[in-house]
C-alpha cells in the first residue's frame, strides 16, 4: 500500500473512532449528570430539613451553597454540550488548528497551505482573523483561529481557547521576532487540554523586495534559516514549555518562513519552486501527513477523551471548591455551637443563683416592714386594703419584673457579642479565600449566615413575665388575718392583743415566704424556657441545625466525587485500552487495573495483580501520547514505592495503611517530586498513603508531605 493509501486509510480509521469515542463521552456525562442531579437532590432535603423559626437564616445559608452549585453546574454543562456538539460536527475531519499571536503568520500561512490568493493576509494592522474559520487541504480540516495578545483582543483570545478542545493537532505558530510571555499563557491551556502540538517557528525576513529575495535564496542559512539563532528560540521554547507542564524532550520545532511559502504559490516556473524550497512548508506538510498517517486515530481518542477529562476535571474542581467553603464555615459553626453551650450551662447555675439572690433581697424589705404595718393597722378594719396599698408602695412586681428584664438583656447583650464575633470570625475566613479554583465559580459569602443576628436575638419580643405572685392574692390573705384578728378580740382585749399580732405577723411571713417560693419557681421556669430553652437555645440549635447540614453536605459531597473520580478512571482506562488496541492491533493489550492514576502528558501509572512484560508497546504508547506509562505489579506499598523511585530512594518505610516515608539524598529531592510535585502526587495516589520524603546522610528533613489523591 502507498503512503497516500495509509494516509487515506488512517483517515477513515479516524472517521470511525470519533463515531465510538463520541458515544462512550455522552455516555460518560450522562453519568456526570445523574451525579450532580442526586447531590441536588440531597442538598435540597437537607435544606427543606433545618429549622426555620424566628427567621430562614440557617436554611438560607445553606441554600446559597445548593444554588452556586446548580448555576455553576448549569454553566459547565452548557459549555461541554457546545464543545460535544462542535465535535460531533467535526467527526468526519482531522482537524489541525493554526493558534498563535496576532502577527505571528497565521493568514499567511494559510493562504500558502489552501492556495489563497492573499487578500486575507494582513498588512501590519492587528487582529486580522476575527472569528474561527475553517479550510479543507490535504483531506484535512484547517481551522484558522484569532490571534491572541493583541490590544482589546480578549474575545479574540477566548474564541481561540475555545477551539483548543475541539482540534487533533495544534500548529502553535510563533514569530522569530518575538516570542513574548503571552506565549507562555497559551502554553498552559494547551497542557491543560493535552492537545497534541508542533511548534512552527516563522523565521521574520521581508521579501518583498527582489534583493531580499535573491540573498535569501542564495544562502538561506545565512539570512533566514541561522542555526544559532535557531537553537536559542527552540531551548527557549523548551524552557517555556516545560514551566507550562509539557514534557520539554517531546518538543518539536519546524523553522518555515510563511511569507516565502505563500509568494511561491503566486510565482511560476522556477521562482515559484525556489520560494516554496524556502519557505520549507513540504516539511511541515511532511511533518502533519506523517503524524495523522501513523498516530491519526490515536489523536482523535485523545481529541474526545482528554476533552472530556477536562470537563470530568473542572467538575471535580467544582466540588472541591464547595468542599473548601464548608470546611472554612465548619471550624467557626464547630466553635460557636461549643461556646454556646458552655454558656448555656454556666447561665443554667449562675442565673437562678443571681434570681434567687435578687428576689431574696426585694422579699427581706417587705418582710422587715410586716411587724410596723401590724403594729399599725392590725385593729383596722380595712387591713386587707392597706396591705395591699403597702405591697404596691414598695414597688414588689416592678422590681421582680427588673430583675428579670436586666437577666434578659444580660442574655441579649451576651448573644449579640456571640454574632458579632461569629461574623467577624465567618468574615476572616471569607478574606482568606484564595484556592485558585474557587475563582471560576460564584463567590460563597461566609459573611450572610442569613439573619444571624436576628435569628438570636429575634426571641426577646416573645418574654412574657407571666409569673405566679398575685398582689390581690396577698391582699384576700389580709382580709382572712383581720377576721381571724376581730376573732381573738372578742375575748379579752388586753391579754389576746399581743397574741393576736404575733399570729398576724406570722400569718403574714407565711404568706409572703409562699408567694416569694412561688416568685423564685415562676422565675427559674421563666430562666429555663424564655432565656435558656428560648434565646440561647434558639441560637443554639441554629448552629446546630448548621452544623448539622454542613455535616450532610460533606457527606453528599464525597460520594459525589466518589463517583466523578470513577468516572474519570473509566475516561483514563478507556483511553489507555484503546491507544494500546490501535498500536498492537488487539484488544485487551493492557491488564486489569486494580487502580489507575493519569496525569495527562506527564504519565499514567497502572497497578495490576498480573505479570505484564510488553515494554516495548508502554514505550511505544508513551511515545505516541507523550507521557510515561507505567504498568505496576501490585505487591506491598513500600515494593510498589520502590519501583516508582528506583535509583532515587534508598528505602521505604511504610509507618501505617495510609502513611509511609521515602529516605533519600537530598540530591534526589527534587527528581523525587518531580515538576510542580506531580511524580510524588501521582505515587501518593497510586499507594493511598501519605508520602513523605526524609534527606539522609545528615541533610535536613525535606519537610514534604503529600495526600493521596484520586486519579
Amino acid at each position: 500500500m502507498s503512503n497516500f493509501k495509509k494516509y487515506l486509510a488512517s483517515l477513515e480509521r479516524c472517521r470511525e473512532i470519533a463515531r465510538l469515542e463520541h458515544q462512550f463521552v455522552t455516555h460518560a456525562f450522562r453519568g456526570c449528570d445523574k451525579v450532580v442531579e442526586r447531590l441536588e437532590h440531597a442538598y435540597a432535603t437537607v435544606v427543606k430539613r433545618v429549622p426555620k423559626e424566628g427567621n430562614a437564616g440557617a436554611s438560607a445559608s445553606l441554600a446559597q451553597l445548593q444554588d452556586t452549585l446548580k448555576s455553576s453546574y448549569t454553566t459547565m454543562r452548557a459549555a461541554r454540550l457546545i464543545n460535544l456538539q462542535a465535535k460531533v460536527e467535526q467527526n468526519d475531519y482531522f482537524n489541525v488548528m493554526l493558534f498563535g499571536r496576532t502577527m505571528s503568520g497565521k493568514s499567511t500561512l494559510r493562504e500558502a497551505l489552501t492556495g489563497g490568493d492573499g487578500s486575507t493576509i494582513g498588512t501590519g494592522a492587528q487582529r486580522t482573523t476575527l472569528d474561527v474559520k475553517h479550510y479543507e487541504w490535504n483531506e484535512l480540516r484547517v481551522v484558522d483561529t484569532p490571534g491572541f495578545g493583541a490590544v482589546e483582543g480578549d474575545e479574540d483570545t477566548k474564541k481561540a481557547r475555545e477551539t483548543l478542545e475541539r482540534v487533533d493537532l495544534v500548529l502553535f505558530l510563533l514569530s522569530s521576532d518575538s516570542i513574548q510571555e503571552c506565549a507562555f499563557n497559551e502554553l498552559k491551556h494547551i497542557a491543560e487540554r493535552n492537545t497534541p502540538l508542533i511548534f512552527v517557528l516563522n523565521m521574520k525576513k521581508n521579501l518583498e523586495s527582489e534583493g531580499n529575495r535573491r540573498r535569501a535564496l542564495r544562502s538561506p542559512e545565512k539570512v533566514i534559516y541561522k542555526p544559532d539563532e535557531i537553537q536559542g528560540h527552540e531551548e527557549r521554547l523548551r524552557f517555556l514549555a516545560g514551566e507550562a507542564g509539557l514534557n520539554p524532550s517531546q518538543v518539536r520545532v519546524i523553522p518555515i518562513h510563511a511569507q516565502a511559502a505563500f509568494l511561491g504559490t503566486q510565482a511560476s516556473g522556477l521562482e515559484s519552486e525556489e520560494l516554496r524550497e524556502l519557505g520549507r512548508l513540504d516539511q511541515l506538510l511532511g511533518t502533519i501527513c506523517q503524524d495523522v498517517q501513523a498516530n491519526g486515530p490515536i489523536r482523535r481518542i485523545q481529541s474526545f477523551l482528554d476533552s472530556a477529562l477536562l470537563h470530568v476535571v473542572q467538575q471535580l474542581a467544582l466540588f472541591t471548591a464547595q468542599r473548601d467553603r464548608l470546611e472554612k464555615l465548619k471550624p467557626e459553626c464547630e466553635s460557636g455551637a461549643e461556646r454556646i453551650a458552655t454558656w448555656r450551662r454556666q447561665l443554667s447555675t449562675s442565673a437562678p443563683k443571681k434570681v434567687r439572690a435578687s428576689v431574696d433581697a426585694i422579699y427581706k424589705e417587705l418582710e422587715d416592714s410586716i411587724p410596723d404595718f401590724v403594729d399599725a393597722n392590725a385593729e383596722r378594719s380595712d387591713v386587707a386594703d392597706l396591705w395591699k396599698v403597702h405591697v404596691n408602695r414598695l414597688n414588689v412586681q416592678k422590681r421582680i419584673e427588673a430583675t428579670a428584664q436586666s437577666l434578659a438583656m444580660e442574655v441579649k447583650e451576651g448573644l449579640q457579642s456571640f454574632s458579632d464575633e461569629m461574623h467577624e470570625g465567618l468574615e476572616f475566613s471569607a478574606s482568606h479565600e484564595n484556592s485558585p479554583e474557587v475563582k471560576g465559580f460564584d463567590e460563597w459569602d461566609y459573611k450572610r449566615i442569613n439573619g444571624w443576628t436576628s435569628a438570636i436575638v429575634g426571641g426577646l419580643g416573645a418574654i412574657a413575665f407571666a409569673m405566679s405572685w398575685n398582689p390581690i392574692g396577698w391582699a384576700a390573705a389580709g382580709i382572712s388575718l383581720a377576721f381571724s384578728f376581730f376573732g381573738y378580740l372578742s375575748d379579752s382585749r388586753t391579754s389576746k392583743l399581743s397574741a393576736a399580732k404575733r399570729k398576724m405577723e406570722e400569718r403574714l411571713r407565711e404568706s409572703v415566704e409562699e408567694t416569694k417560693k412561688g416568685c423564685r419557681k415562676a422565675l427559674s421556669a421563666w430562666i429555663l424556657s424564655d432565656l435558656l430553652d428560648g434565646m440561647v437555645g434558639f441560637a443554639e440549635r441554629r448552629l446546630n441545625a448548621i452544623l448539622e447540614g454542613i455535616r450532610e453536605f460533606e457527606n453528599a459531597l464525597e460520594e459525589a466525587q466518589y463517583q466523578i473520580d470513577e468516572v474519570q478512571a473509566d475516561i483514563n482506562l478507556r483511553l489507555l485500552q484503546r491507544v494500546a488496541t490501535v498500536i498492537s492491533g488487539r484488544n485487551n493489550s493492557l491488564p486489569p487495573a486494580r487502580r489507575l492514576v493519569r496525569t495527562p502528558g506527564y504519565a499514567s501509572y497502572l497497578l495490576t495483580t498480573e505479570r505484564f512484560r510488553d515494554v516495548e508497546l508502554l514505550r511505544r504508547m508513551g511515545s505516541v501520547l507523550n507521557e510515561r506509562i507505567e504498568v505496576i505489579q501490585e505487591t506491598s506499598k513500600q515494593d510498589v514505592l520502590m519501583y516508582l523511585f528506583r535509583g532515587l530512594v534508598q528505602y521505604v518505610e511504610v509507618k501505617s495503611i495510609k502513611e509511609a516515608v521515602l529516605y533519600a539524598p537530598a540530591a534526589n529531592i527534587g527528581k523525587i517530586t518531580g515538576n510542580r510535585g506531580r511524580r510524588i502526587r501521582l505515587a501518593a495516589a497510586l499507594t493511598a498513603c501519605q508520602l513523605k520524603i526524609q534527606a539522609i546522610k545528615g541533610d535536613t528533613h525535606a519537610g514534604l508531605h503529600l495526600q493521596p489523591t484520586q486519579g
